[in-house]
């Protein structure tokens, strides 16, 4: 839905005296949503990457090791479930 001119007008003035009040505020609105690869201290998204690589490895050895629990009896390896013969 687009805007009607005097909604326009009424956002244009807004943003006018937002960056004469607080010029560092109207930037970082006027870059919100956007990659700002040089943005000093920002969020980048190679940091997440090694950390959810490694949750996933985690999540898969601790599945692993519940298979592994649930299926076998004691050092021996006997399978639950399974009567021994008389």
């Amino acid at each position: 839905m687009a805007l009607s001119p005097s909604e326009r007008r009424i956002l244009d003035e807004l943003a006018e005296r937002t960056a004469a009040e607080d010029p560092d505020y109207a930037r970082r609105l006027a870059t919100f949503g956007r990659h700002e690869p040089s943005a000093p201290g920002g969020p980048s998204w190679r940091v997440p990457v090694p950390a959810v690589a490694a949750g996933a490895l985690l999540a898969v050895g601790f599945a692993v090791a519940a298979v592994a629990a649930a299926n076998l009896d004691g050092i021996g390896g006997r399978r639950r479930g399974r009567h021994r013969r008389r």
